[in-house]
């Protein structure tokens, strides 16, 4: 198809209507402009974006081929009426070079890093399909005309879905996995993106609270209070079958001395026995090695006013970075659901757990009543002592995530060994956030 906004390279055949129909097909692109498909492969191809001028009499050739008077006479153009058919093409003439110069503007800006696709006309395909996952970014119909290049610059469009390809670029693994849990097909071709990455920026062109989950989860990994680890334990065993090499601790160990060890017996005794009397010689030692994961224990504000602005994708981001923990393999979690109580607890140890945790918080029933903060942490907390005092887990946490100011009236001693972090989401609460701090923790208002 040929467009008079661009020009294809020297030796590019420009894609048929037919090829891009299966382009689009392909990508999942339910409607499409040809014209803007085209002077994406186009440029994308090594072509070039056309001046103004190139353009101008086209665009003004069709506007008065398209115009008809109404019963009256008069010509509509948007909201106005003209009499005079040149004043009316002149009009519509105007606003159409607006509406070109804007597509121009976004085809000679839009950077291809992170698209996925092997040719020109598949990474357009899936480019349009980002597109079209922001408000006014596809036709009506079967339409050309996008609503998005009428209310917006076409390099400022373009600069957003770039921004958004680089957030999801720099996505970790564990991110990636909690934000598109079906997401481990890989891309067919040797294109920069994947179908997973792909879906991600849709999500987030689409969902502006998806896209602030990660900017939450982020943000918090980014605080060394936040930091996740496991312990692992060596404990001594004769049967055991870990080994390990420690220093010498008496002379009776000295059989079990490492056999590099008495070669520096037969060069110089006397250094040997030194090292011996003094602790320096490694023995090795039989035993069973166990790793304990850190306990996580997360409750989270249901009532109803979490439903405003975007504190529900908030908390998700919260939850979001704790279960990376999960899916890293340093963690086990519990989270709840609060209002005035405790709601239901659930238990997140694997991979598929933690997925369906972000599903099943994302579509919670937020419309609790009240806020019981210092209520329900107090019960939490004698929660996290069971599970603690079975010896699995080690460094316990409570994370909170409100929007409540109520009062909180525990303290830091309250907690035991138990570390709190405190998050009020657009809101503030002081109490809460002070007492997180007191214990070792993260206390951030407003999130």
């Amino acid at each position: 198809m040929e467009s008079f906004r661009t020009v294809p390279p020297r030796h590019y055949l420009a894609p048929t209507r037919e090829e891009m129909r299966g382009a689009a097909e392909t990508a999942g692109l339910k409607r499409f402009s040809p014209s803007l498909m085209a002077d994406l492969a186009n440029v994308r191809a090594g072509g070039e974006v056309l001046p103004p001028a190139a353009w101008r009499a086209t665009v003004e050739k069709r506007a008065a081929e398209e115009l008809r008077p109404d019963k009256n006479g008069s010509y509509r153009v948007g909201h106005e009426s003209f009499k005079s058919l040149s004043d009316a093409v002149t009009a519509k003439t105007e606003a159409a070079m607006k509406y070109h110069s804007s597509v121009c503007d976004f085809v000679r800006t839009i950077e291809w890093k992170g698209v996925d696709g092997t040719t020109p006309l598949e990474q357009v395909a899936n480019l349009l399909k980002l597109l079209a996952a922001k408000q006014g970014g596809e036709p009506d119909g079967d339409g050309e005309i996008l609503p998005i290049f009428t209310d917006e610059a076409g390099d400022s469009v373009a600069r957003d879905i770039e921004e958004i390809l680089e957030e999801v670029e720099d996505l970790d693994k564990e991110e990636r996995e909690l934000l598109d849990p079906d997401g481990d097909q890989k891309s067919a071709g040797s294109g920069a993106g994947n179908l997973s990455s792909m879906k991600i920026a849709e999500d987030f062109l689409a969902d502006r609270g998806k896209r602030e989950m990660a900017r939450i989860s982020r943000q918090l990994d980014q605080l060394s209070r936040m930091k996740v680890s496991r312990e692992s334990r060596f404990n001594p065993d004769p049967e055991g079958d870990d080994v390990r090499n420690r220093p010498i601790r008496s002379l009776g160990e000295i059989a079990r001395v490492a056999k590099p060890a008495w070669a520096k017996y037969q060069r110089s005794p006397t250094l040997f026995w030194y090292e011996a009397m003094t602790g320096q010689l490694p023995v090795r030692e039989r035993g069973v090695r166990q790793e304990r994961k850190q306990l996580l224990y997360i409750i989270i504000d249901c009532s109803g006013s979490m439903k405003d602005g975007l504190r529900i994708a908030k908390a998700c981001g919260v939850l979001m970075n704790r279960l990376k923990a999960v899916l890293k393999g340093d963690a086990i979690l519990y989270w709840r659901l609060f209002d005035t109580n405790l709601h239901a607890e659930h238990f997140v140890s694997t991979p598929e757990e933690a997925k369906q945790a972000m599903q099943e918080l994302a579509r919670g029933n937020f419309s609790g009543g009240g806020t019981a903060i210092d209520a329900c942490s107090r019960e939490a907390l004698t929660r996290i002592e069971e599970i603690y005092k079975e010896g699995t887990t080690h460094r316990p946490e409570l994370v909170v995530v409100s929007d409540g100011d109520d009062s909180v009236r525990l303290n830091p001693e309250d907690l035991g060994p138990t570390r709190l972090h405190g998050f009020v989401v657009e809101s503030s609460n002081t109490a809460l956030t002070d007492l997180a701090v007191k214990t070792g923790g993260v206390g951030i208002d407003k999130l």
